[in-house]
């Protein structure tokens, strides 16, 4: 692929020589247990730790990735190649923190009976386990609740109220908060992101800081 090589060049030229892409074939498994294989784009943040890696479609390179990076060149050319970059963005632009490329690390659960009973908590630490049952860290977070009239404006007193039962006809929102991550595999601490699922009705990104 001869962007990856332009790229790579391009990477050496602007202070990000440790930056490196390569072609990669990738295996999917189907559910009928038939094997598919793609050709994706190997991403590494340093090209002496082969170890830690992410990876992104071919389609993601040569559509954002090339042309971010292309831009970044022309941006350094105009400025004289000053050598003191900024890269704090430097994971959006280069792809390591690309969607594309996430990796699960695994899964917190909150049981709802909590929430039909209206018990908030204000430090829940609930361990991060994976797919294979093992804990890959605990996640540190809070859940409290507001409770609104049928007007859903008007605020009620939350402690007047023992369970979702009481509140037939009335409107609870439901507030969650990720307070911390910790005891992470030190490879996945990088730009960590989490996926909210409620009821598998729906979800939203955010950033664990």
């Amino acid at each position: 692929m001869p962007k990856l090589a332009e790229i790579n060049i391009i990477c050496q030229e602007i202070g990000r020589e440790n930056v490196y892409y390569e072609p990669e074939i990738l295996t999917e498994v189907k559910s009928d247990g038939k094997k598919q294989s793609k050709i994706v784009v190997a991403v590494y943040a340093d090209r002496n730790n082969k170890d830690s890696k992410s990876q992104v479609s071919q389609d993601t390179f040569t559509d954002h990735i090339y042309f971010d990076v292309k831009e970044l060149y022309e941006q350094a050319e105009q400025s004289g190649f000053p050598g003191n970059y900024n890269t704090e963005n430097d994971s959006e632009v280069f792809g390591w923190s690309s969607s594309d490329s996430w990796y699960l690390l695994g899964n917190v659960y909150y049981f709802l009976l909590s929430v039909y009973n209206l018990i908030e908590g204000g430090k829940e630490l609930s361990p991060i386990i994976d797919t294979k049952g093992g804990t890959q860290g605990k996640l540190q977070f809070s859940v409290g609740f507001e409770i609104y009239d049928t007007d859903k404006n008007t605020k009620l007193y939350a402690l007047e109220y023992d369970s979702l039962s009481d509140l037939v006809g009335r409107n609870l929102k439901l507030i969650v908060e990720l307070k911390r991550a910790q005891e992470l595999p030190e490879k996945y601490t990088f730009k960590t992101m989490c996926k909210y699922v409620y009821n598998d009705c729906g979800y939203e990104t955010k950033t664990v800081e």
